[in-house]
């Protein structure tokens, strides 16, 4: 079982992140406060990672989430919490010299060398269109544009120097094997310059300009089969630097490219960046196909960053969908921010996790309530879903026993839902038999696929897989 509480901010109620507004500065400093309470409560060796969540339509990107992801074997992923960099406090100072200097011990550590370590730039033709683009009256500086991201953006742009280093990537792959390689990215363009866009670098890397390679020739990074049988993860080791092999970094950079035409087999398509933004170091992971590697690499990550004395924060691309990880999450919707918290085995264990979590939000200042204008009680305004399902898709008892899901949405539309049952609706209803109508009318349409179900459960299987998502994954 698992649950989304919503929560609002006590001290200041209305404004309007709190209110209408989905994103907001105080609403990401108050998550990322929670996340790290939530941390020490429940999973002391987890590890949070600062990725992108939902995105609806009309919005320019993504909206951030928090996620901290621990073994369900209790063995910690990241020891040391003071090393993963904190929003309140005091926030240090670190530039493009930290960056480079941390990518460099992180590269000789995995044993892939840097000899593939690239600075990464902003496309500084793009932004002198965008400048000659404007009126002549007009400062880049303060461009007065209609929209607020593409103004903030070229401030942000024009004042720094166009040749300055946004941050540096380093190609890696991971391979079942041989470990950790990296490789030569062949560019039309001298040096590596990053899309136009205010997201992480690791989101910018111009992954269309590398060499072509044909549809049976790529290596795509796919979720694992949810049925599959794994072992049980390894133990958690201290990251050593590993022998630098020629195999894995040390070919010469004038590796020629490949020939017109040809398929480009072996190009390190996935990247590593430390990119350094108000300043604190931020790690982008690029997508890993094992969650073994994802251990292994934050895991570095930890080493090196104690080894320089520099705390670093994680983001990027989180680990993939494994049973043998736990996560609880922290997104935000308009006027509320979301926690969805981990599964529990027992409703009273989902009640011991609901009540430490509202205790731990409202030491921060965050509440589960509102108040009208009248002085009526209200909720928050969010969901405040409960999940069911299994640790696992097949010990999902929707996917085990589909009759069981068949009877229970039977009894929730026909017995508990407020406009089926007059038992729970707070109106009488207005005629003897319009219940009556109505709970038919509504029972016809779950026949079909009701009926449907019990003939072809196999095929009814599969169905499931993708429509009761939530369902397997808690």
């Amino acid at each position: 079982m698992g649950g989304e509480p919503t929560f609002v901010s006590a001290k200041d109620p209305d404004a309007p992140e709190w209110n209408t507004d989905a994103l907001g500065e105080s609403k990401f400093c108050m998550a990322d406060s929670l996340a790290r309470r939530l941390r020490n409560r429940f999973a002391p060796g987890g590890v949070l990672h600062h990725g992108q969540g939902k995105w609806y339509p009309g919005e320019p990107l993504p909206r951030w989430s928090i996620g901290c992801y621990f073994r369900i074997d209790g063995l910690p992923i990241w020891q040391d919490a003071s090393l993963q960099v904190a929003e309140e406090g005091p926030r240090p100072q670190h530039g493009a010299a930290e960056a480079v200097a941390f990518i460099n011990a992180l590269a000789e550590c995995l044993g892939v060398g840097t000899t593939h370590l690239q600075p990464g730039y902003e496309d500084v033709w793009y932004y002198l269109w965008r400048e000659r683009r404007l009126p002549v009256n007009v400062d880049p500086l303060d461009s007065r544009l209609d929209n607020e991201l593409e103004r903030e953006g070229l401030a942000r742009v024009f004042g720094q120097s166009l040749g300055s280093v946004v941050g540096y990537a380093l190609t890696l792959v991971h391979e079942d094997g041989s470990g950790w390689r990296s490789g030569p990215w062949h560019l039309r363009r001298e040096h590596l310059f990053l899309l136009p866009g205010d997201s992480p670098m690791g989101y910018r890397l111009p992954l269309d300009s590398l060499p072509w390679v044909a549809p049976g020739d790529r290596v795509d990074i796919r979720d694992p089969d949810p049925l599959a049988a794994r072992p049980p993860l390894p133990p958690r080791v201290p990251w050593q630097a590993q022998p630098l092999g020629l195999q894995k970094g040390t070919e010469a950079n004038e590796t020629p490219p490949p020939a017109r035409g040809t398929s480009a087999t072996g190009v390190a398509r996935t990247a590593l960046c430390v990119e350094p933004r108000r300043g604190i170091l931020h790690v982008f992971l690029p997508p890993l196909s094992k969650a073994e590697a994802y251990l292994e690499l934050t895991a570095a990550v930890e080493g090196t960053a104690a080894a320089l004395s520099l705390p670093v924060r994680l983001e990027g691309y989180p680990p993939l969908m494994d049973a043998r990880l736990e996560k609880f999450e922290l997104t935000l919707d308009p006027g509320v921010l979301e926690v969805n918290v981990q599964p529990s085995h027992s409703w009273q264990g989902l009640c011991d996790i609901s009540t430490e979590l509202y205790e731990e939000a409202r030491q921060i200042g965050l509440s589960t309530e509102k108040f009208d204008l009248d002085g009526r009680h209200s909720g928050t305004g969010g969901g405040n879903h409960i999940t069911l399902g299994g640790r696992r898709p097949a010990d999902s008892p929707f996917l085990r026993r589909p009759d069981l899901l068949r009877s229970l949405l039977g009894y929730w539309n026909t017995r508990r839902c407020p406009i089926c049952s007059p038992a729970c609706s707070s109106a009488p209803p207005a005629k003897p038999h319009a219940w009556t109508k109505h709970g038919r009318m509504r029972w016809r349409n779950w026949k079909l696929p009701f009926s449907r179900s019990m003939r072809a459960r196999l095929a009814l299987r599969g169905w499931l897989t993708g429509c009761f998502a939530t369902f397997s994954s808690t």
